[in-house]
């Protein structure tokens, strides 16, 4: 099939593509300055099948799940070898993704068009400390601004307020790249933000925000979920997570502690949190060339 050059990596082509995905499997795509050229065959049972990227004289073979497994089926399709190569390190190294160790949940629906009691001050016990998206960001100390009164006749829809009165991470909803701030005010948001808290005690929630909040993580997001505009449960549950002992644990939050005590210090948040990311790549064992292509792969 000849199709657009857009066809692959855009959402906008997300029907199509799932429809000839049911019917037929793709086998390679040959890529020119004009137009992308798509060969599919019959589905076989029981096959494990890889694709060929044909641009100019270059061929790149990717397994095909590297498609089929994105919800938007957006893909890459300028993927080179060595970043296929370290994607497939990241999993193997990690072996368990985040599924494993972490529950998430999307924060309340409300009913269009409602009076919603949101206040500066918390004016009796039953109202809750509430954020919006816009007032969080990743390594901010927080404070809260706001009180909600969860109304059930204004509300479509919501978590048990048990989900949210405990410690957790708290995800942008609406974003292209994972974004962790964690919360230990048990505070209460909107379907614009989402809930992680850890399945066992094995894990700090402060080393789960810089592991979430690395570059290896926005490499590995970027090239896996391409276009994706919002951070989807499915995403989540599909990174890898590689898990360290406790006490390596315990000497990573400290630095996350002293990266948020200079949020106001430019100079020293940066270098601190360089190095947070070169415990990441530790973990991975991961090779200065790797490293590089990482770094300059999420500054493109």
């Amino acid at each position: 099939l000849s199709l657009s050059n857009s066809f692959f990596s855009s959402p906008k082509y997300k029907k199509e593509k799932k429809l000839l995905y049911s019917l037929f499997t793709l086998k390679k795509i040959e890529k020119t300055n004009k137009k992308v050229v798509a060969f599919f065959q019959q589905k076989q049972k029981l096959e494990q099948p890889t694709i060929t990227i044909k641009s100019k004289n270059e061929e790149l073979k990717i397994p095909l799940d590297l498609i089929t497994s994105n919800p938007l089926l957006t893909f890459n399709d300028s993927l080179n070898d060595n970043t296929l190569k370290l994607i497939r390190k990241i999993e193997s190294t990690a072996q368990k993704t985040a599924k494993d160790f972490f529950n998430f949940f999307i924060g309340i629906f409300v009913f269009k068009n409602k009076d919603l009691a949101i206040n500066k001050l918390r004016l009796n016990f039953r109202f809750e400390p509430f954020v919006f998206a816009k007032d969080l960001e990743p390594f901010k100390l927080q404070t809260t601004k706001r009180w909600f009164l969860p109304e059930k006749s204004k509300i479509k829809s919501m978590p048990s307020l048990k989900l949210f009165k405990q410690k957790k991470l708290i995800m942008k909803y609406f974003s292209t790249v994972p974004k962790a701030i964690y919360d230990e005010k048990e505070l209460v948001f909107f379907n614009d933000l989402a809930g992680v808290f850890t399945k066992k005690d094995d894990v700090l929630l402060e080393f789960a925000e810089i592991y979430f909040n690395s570059n290896l993580i926005k490499f590995y997001y970027k090239n896996k979920f391409p276009h994706n505009n919002k951070f989807l449960k499915k995403n989540f549950n599909k990174l890898p997570f590689f898990k360290p002992s406790i006490n390596i644990q315990k000497i990573i939050v400290e630095d996350v502690r002293k990266l948020k005590e200079n949020e106001k210090n430019q100079e020293k948040f940066n270098k601190i949190k360089k190095n947070l990311n070169k415990y990441i790549y530790q973990l991975f064992k991961l090779s200065k060339e790797e490293i590089d292509i990482i770094e300059k792969n999420i500054s493109s």
